[in-house]
């Protein structure tokens, strides 16, 4: 297994826990497997009344884990990092949110697309706690908060995984979330002694001084880092064989159209420059994803790279 810092020679949930804090979480805590809460009606809460991304999305329900393959994933693991990222309750309870998801377009103000940067640096620290204990040699398994389908693919007007029967369309940063794998999220904030204030969209912001969204990442136990090593690099030996040479005409073809199509969506969503003061208010969120994307990546053309694929549009038929 590699080495960790000198710091944590003798904690690495520790070092895990304070990786999370560094790239994002305002709260982290070490939990015992024993302390994630299944609970049956977590799911079907999703599907009765009936979320409007249920069955819309690869990881909501009636899709992704059920309670007895979340009961089977458990026993494979010891411990986990739960952690949380908290937001100004004027975004994160603000009741334009629900209207925005009601109507399916966005509000002029820039609420529903500024809570968007939260709900990104919860998958981006996901990813990159996974990424960095299996470094170490760790099995892990992540968990986000809500939808990936809104979260990730919101100018899309479906789940390709789900409806489509292709791949998913961002890999890098998908994963289920702690709700719709049944997980009694309330009840462990709760429990880990956290500030929690319930939000069902109807709320006076006033009355809801800051939201949480949480995130989950299970450690199992260690594997040798050589054969970590090796799948990497058979993995990076696979991805360059698949690479595929294109004519500059080709590409500057397939370019034009996705742009187009970006535009399109866009306006069908309502993102417009009215929304760009409250962005501007927003920016540190921002640039804490975008540090998220770079470490994730590796470079600042990828973190802008993955902001476009989140960002790119699938119009929706009229």
């Amino acid at each position: 297994m590699s080495n960790l810092p000198d710091d944590n020679t003798t904690n690495p949930l520790e070092h895990f826990r304070e990786y999370a804090v560094t790239h994002g979480a305002d709260d982290a805590v070490i939990i015992p497997v024993s302390d994630v809460i299944l609970d049956p009606r977590v799911r079907f809460k999703c599907m009765i009344p009936r979320c409007h991304t249920s069955g819309m999305c690869s990881h909501c329900p009636p899709y992704g884990h059920s309670n007895a393959e979340m009961k089977e994933i458990l026993s494979q693991y010891r411990s986990g990092i739960f952690f949380r990222v908290t937001g100004k309750g004027d975004i994160i309870a603000n009741p334009l949110i629900a209207q925005s998801i009601l109507n399916n377009v966005l509000d002029d103000e820039g609420v529903s697309i500024n809570i968007g940067p939260y709900y990104f640096l919860v998958f981006s620290i996901v990813k990159l706690l996974e990424r960095e204990a299996r470094t170490f040699g760790y099995r892990t398994a992540g968990f986000a908060a809500g939808d990936c389908r809104d979260i990730l693919c919101s100018l899309q007007f479906m789940c390709q995984r789900t409806l489509l029967n292709r791949s998913c369309r961002v890999p890098e940063l998908s994963c289920p979330s702690m709700e719709s794998c049944g997980m009694n999220v309330y009840t462990m904030a709760a429990r880990s002694g956290w500030d929690i204030y319930p939000i069902k969209g109807n709320e006076e912001t006033k009355d809801v001084p800051k939201g949480s969204l949480m995130g989950l990442v299970l450690v199992g136990e260690s594997q040798s880092a050589g054969s970590i090593a090796r799948t990497v690099t058979t993995g990076e030996k696979k991805l360059q064989s698949k690479k595929i040479k294109k004519s500059l005409l080709r590409r500057l073809h397939q370019w034009i159209r996705k742009e187009k199509n970006r535009l399109i969506a866009m306006k069908q969503y309502n993102i417009s420059i009215k929304q760009l003061p409250l962005t501007i208010r927003e920016r540190r969120m921002w640039m804490k994803v975008l540090r998220n994307f770079r470490a994730l990546s590796g470079s600042w053309t990828g973190s802008l790279r993955l902001m476009l694929k989140v960002f790119e549009g699938r119009p929706r038929e009229q």
